[in-house]
């Protein structure tokens, strides 16, 4: 089980108990006694008794059913324990005491009438893609929530019948107003891919994914961009050599020139560098002996120099083993025996190429190859549902669950959630005998949903470039009907369940796409376009609807029959098709059909880092932005509208102006586009001063179906900054220092004639102020913003009109010095020119200038 591709089998779990159970109960009874003056001396008209006995009770469970897999559930119950009335009857005996004790225990007993019953379940669940070791890329998380709730009625209606005169007073659903169900789920998932995770299985993949090492010292690590060796071989972060002390030797090497100890070899020493040569190779030259060690070998016998390791005398770096004795052949292996190891210097070279070739880093070439393919780094993507439902006139009580006895109604699917009040479903409830007959039932039928989707994209062609796609959705709808009998007699065996005034309202918004047309200036032009594109759009929807498509509407030229030139569904997809440039004939005809599109935006914020430039910048970052709604804020049933009939003709709409009634009025559609900027730049130079520059676009198109009217608005704008900081200038008359004397001055040039290696005193704070403490900050915004609105008129014969704009011209100069870190004085001057493109305004010039102090407590 420890192979990793079984490890999803490993951690299968699952816990057949729950973690936490709780219970808990709670009675209260309250009895007041009102005594009012001046009503006689009866006690039984004198006297008001008020009693209430609620018994509520609460539980709650808590189950880890796997570590993947969690669930819990809250229930609360809450009922009234009736009492009889003071007196059995109007100028009767009073209840007596043994009476009332009786009442409240048989009613104690049956739990008492319940009011209020509310449970919530939760079920979420993490999949199991971190146990799959190639989809461990991948978090995805789906969680389930359900809610239902029953509330109880007035029971005014029971206590009106006359149980000896009316013939239906034993039948409920004839006397009971009935009760409200409601339930309500929530279905959600949420996915995160990292793609990057994905890609770094691959050796070769991650190298290319980390940035390239810099190669200390020229070649010296090689063509490939590996790392040097390090001292001694081993291939260390840190290549560069140790200081050396007073006696020229490093630190740690105790005086020997040779290298001595383990831990600082002779440089150029290891496996792979050229350093002295190995003696056991017979290749090489014997190297001249020692006038101290003429054998160059210690004496059989004779303890190894330098201690356990010994020291090779030639080499001067430590060894476990002494050479090969005298007379004994170098290319044979060394006798296990003796304790020599079975390896020979090919297989010890061949070692050192794998350990090279694993080492290896790409190329330059490869990187700019590959780099591109794996461009994809993240995606997310969010999805919800959730739905609603209020049922009124539900007259069975609950007993378990939320269910009625024999756990018949609503049903396990309502009381979980999964269950939606719809048509078949209601009419399955009154058929069962659970809805009421009274005709006082007014209130409706409710059906709320709402949809939410979410997704995005992190794209990164190379580094330092990063692109992020998003798409998004929000649609609601909440339907609204009455459900009764419509017979208005109580007798059970004549009953006529019916819907009525149904009714749907929501709203819809969708990111969208219509860059195609947003550069285009002949405004006019597109507006024709739009007309001319009706009546394609009629056709199809006659062609589609199964009509005939030779009938011709009745006033409108060129339209099919109940298709004219204003009706909404020829208008929005014609509206549509022309401000994105499509093809009327493809454009979808259903707005709420239409697929989000993407938006965008775009970042950079390497050209810092290219050559000579990262030496006079701090930072360049270019940006770049695309955002794009199509909303449609409200939308509701035309009152006019057959279900049954859509095609109707015998109505009030289609006489006023011989158009079929479409199913939903919609008031407006409006798209509303933002380069958020166009283009953007954003420069800092090492010696703190920054340049700011974007360009922005917008437009907002918003097409009325009441008056039939177009409103377009656009907006340029330009903005241009720039900032510069001084930083510890000292103003004497502000911060009441003197100038910097002569003595100071002379003490910096002497600490500049330290040795580089003699510590250094660090400088003191300045006043406590931190960096900011005598800053001085100038500061320039210009910004020209040019808008205006126009506004189109369907089949009109004028040309469209400005209804509103301007031009406005900003100046904007600043001036700040911070004292200290709290107290900063502020000189600014604000220009503004406003130039109206209508006539309905006038021009306006404002000019503000002034200090301002800024004192930060924080």
């Amino acid at each position: 089980m420890n192979n990793k591709y079984l490890k999803f089998i490993k951690e299968f779990n699952f816990n057949p108990l729950p973690n936490t159970y709780g219970f808990n109960t709670n009675l209260e009874r309250f009895e007041g006694i009102t005594t009012y003056r001046f009503a006689g001396e009866d006690p039984a008209l004198n006297t008001y008794y008020n009693r209430r006995f609620t018994w509520e009770r609460n539980s709650d469970l808590g189950w880890d059913i796997t570590k993947a897999i969690r669930f819990s559930f809250d229930a609360n119950a809450r009922s009234l324990i009736d009492e009889p009335l003071e007196y059995v009857s109007e100028g009767g005996p009073r209840v007596t005491r043994q009476e009332r004790r009786d009442s409240i225990l048989t009613n104690f007993k049956k739990l008492g009438r319940p009011k209020l019953y509310a449970h919530n379940a939760s079920l979420n669940w993490t999949l199991p893609f971190k146990q799959i070791p190639m989809l461990d890329f991948i978090n995805m998380k789906a969680s389930y929530t359900a809610g239902y709730t029953w509330t109880a009625q007035s029971l005014k209606l029971q206590n009106l019948g006359d149980p000896q005169n009316d013939p239906f007073y034993a039948f409920e659903n004839s006397r009971d107003l009935g009760n409200t169900i409601q339930n309500s789920n929530t279905r959600q998932i949420n996915g995160d891919f990292n793609m990057e995770t994905l890609y770094n299985k691959s050796k070769y993949l991650s190298r290319i994914n980390k940035p390239g090492k810099p190669v200390a010292g020229g070649n010296r690590g090689g063509s490939n961009g590996t790392k040097p060796a390090g001292r001694g071989g081993r291939g260390g972060d840190d290549s560069s050599p140790a200081p050396r002390g007073k006696d020229g030797n490093r630190p740690g090497t105790g005086g020997n020139p040779a290298g001595g100890g383990k831990d600082d070899p002779a440089p150029g020493g290891g496996k792979d560098s050229g350093g002295a040569p190995d003696r056991n190779d017979p290749s090489i030259p014997p190297t001249p002996p020692d006038k101290n060690n003429p054998g160059g070998m210690s004496p059989p016998g004779a303890p190894l120099p330098g201690g356990m390791g010994g020291i090779d005398p030639v080499t001067g770096r430590p060894t476990r083993t002494r050479p090969n004795p005298a007379g004994a052949d170098p290319s044979k292996p060394a006798d296990p025996a003796s304790g020599g190891k079975n390896k020979d210097a090919d297989s010890k070279d061949k070692k050192g190429k794998d350990k090279k070739k694993e080492e290896r880093q790409p190329s330059l070439a490869e990187r700019i190859a590959l780099r591109p393919l794996m461009l994809v780094r993240k995606a997310r993507f969010t999805y919800s549902e959730n739905r609603s439902n209020v049922i009124p006139g539900f007259t069975p009580e609950t007993k378990l669950m939320g269910l009625s006895e024999g756990f018949d109604a609503p049903g396990w699917a309502f009381v979980a959630g999964f269950q939606e009040a719809d048509r078949a479903y209601l009419e399955q409830l009154g058929a069962a005998g659970n809805i009421t007959h009274r005709p006082e039932l007014n209130q409706q039928v409710m059906k709320n949903y709402t949809q939410n989707l979410d997704m995005g994209v992190t794209i990164e062609p190379f580094t330092d470039f990063r692109l992020e796609l998003n798409a998004n959705k929000q649609y609601t709808r909440n339907s609204t009907e009455l459900f009764k009998d419509t017979f208005f007699d109580l007798d059970p065996q004549k009953v006529y369940f019916e819907h009525r005034a149904a009714r749907d309202l929501g709203s819809y918004t969708i990111s969208f796409l219509s860059m195609n047309t947003m550069f285009n200036k002949d405004i006019a032009g597109l507006f024709t376009r739009f007309e001319s594109y009706r009546p394609q759009v009629s056709e199809r929807l006659a062609r589609e609807n199964g009509l005939s498509a030779n009938e011709l509407h009745d006033i409108d030229d060129g339209y099919k029959k109940g298709y004219g030139r204003i009706h909404q569904e020829v208008l929005i997809p014609a509206f549509l098709a022309a401000y994105t440039k499509k093809d009327p004939n493809t454009v979808g005809l259903n707005v709420f059909k239409t697929m989000p599109a993407p938006n965008w935006k775009l970042s950079y914020n390497g050209l810092s880092k290219l050559g000579k430039l990262k030496n006079f910048f701090s930072s360049i970052q270019i940006s770049h932005g695309y955002k794009n709604t199509l909303t449609v804020s409200s939308y509701n049933t035309d009152i006019f509208y057959n279900d049954a009939n859509p095609f109707d003709t015998n109505n009030d709409n289609y006489r006023l102006n011989f158009n079929y009634t479409a199913r939903f009025e919609i008031p407006q559609v409006v798209i509303n586009e933002q380069f958020q900027p166009l283009f953007g730049i954003d420069v800092k130079l090492k010696n703190e001063m920054t340049f700011k520059a974007d360009y922005k676009k917008t437009r907002t198109l918003a097409m009325s179906f009441i008056d039939y009217q177009l409103s377009e608005s656009k907006s340029t704008g330009y903005t241009v900054g720039f900032g510069y900081r001084i930083k510890n200038v000292n103003i004497p008359f502000l911060t009441g220092k003197k100038k910097l004397d002569g003595k100071s001055t002379k003490k910096k040039k002497s600490n500049k004639k330290k040795k580089p290696g003699a510590p250094t005193t660090p400088p003191p704070p300045t006043g406590g102020a931190g960096s900011t403490a005598n800053d001085l900050t100038f500061k320039f915004d210009f910004e020209v913003r040019d808008d205006i609105t126009i506004a189109h008129i369907l089949d009109s014969p004028n040309e469209a009109q400005p209804t509103r704009g301007a031009r406005t011209i900003s100046i904007n100069p600043q001036v700040e010095y911070a004292l200290n870190k709290r107290l900063k004085l502020r000189l600014f001057a604000d220009y503004r020119k406003t130039v109206p493109k209508t006539s309905q305004s006038f021009p306006i010039t404002t000019l503000n200038t002034g200090v301002t102090v800024q004192f930060s407590l924080n």
